[in-house]
């Protein structure tokens, strides 16, 4: 049987094997805004791939399948290490917004351990599950995914961590609560300042780490 890909992919080379995508247009314009210009940018599913000397960046991404693409064009261009920076909805009742969540198998590598370790947001490890329509979410199903011990929800980083087990690649995400799942009735916080205040605490600690890779 032919295992060649049928759609390929252009060639292209990298100075880095690492890369952070970015969810949100306004995180990735945080993040873009503290550092220099990059070398390179181009247009790719709907997002921007802009590349550094010690890293690539990439975003916006809003889902799974936009996700996979990016995911793909990026192993093909030889990156090994795979960050994401997403957002997400809190089931566990400890959880605020503003919180830090990281997902139950993400990779851990010194640049991932150094943004985490400097920010001073609460910080969560556990189960983070990945939905396609999070309009479809019931009260029901929300009390279901507490008993399992869920601690959020997402629409990205399951699909990400489980692409980068498959491809033998380390990968991990990094989510900001956005909004409160588990109240009686949704409690959105993207307006709300501790939100705003970690994802810009978030950028500053990339940059910093970003001039420390050697």
């Amino acid at each position: 049987m032919d295992s060649k890909k049928l759609i390929p992919i252009p060639p292209r080379h990298f100075s880095t094997q690492t890369a952070l995508i970015i969810s949100h247009p306004l995180d990735l314009k945080y993040l873009l805004n503290l550092l220099p210009k990059p070398q390179s940018k181009q247009s790719l599913a709907l997002a921007r791939i802009y590349e550094f000397d010690k890293m690539v960046i990439g975003g916006p991404c809003l889902g799974r399948p936009q996700l996979f693409v990016i995911l793909e064009h990026l192993y093909a261009w030889g990156i090994t290490s795979l960050f994401f920076w997403g957002w997400c909805g809190a089931i566990a009742p400890e959880i605020k917004i503003g919180d830090i969540v990281i997902p139950e198998n993400s990779d851990k590598c010194p640049a991932f351990e150094d943004v985490l370790n400097n920010l001073e947001q609460s910080k969560h490890w556990g189960p983070v599950l990945s939905i396609d329509n999070p309009y479809a979410l019931e009260r029901k199903w929300v009390i279901q995914l507490q008993a399992k011990g869920v601690m959020a929800l997402d629409m990205e980083s399951q699909g990400l961590l489980e692409w980068g087990k498959s491809h033998a690649l380390k990968t991990g995400a990094i989510l900001v609560v956005s909004d409160l799942l588990y109240t009686k009735e949704w409690t959105p916080g993207f307006k709300n300042g501790r939100f705003r205040h970690s994802r810009q605490s978030l950028a500053k600690e990339f940059k910093r780490v970003l001039s420390k890779i050697t």
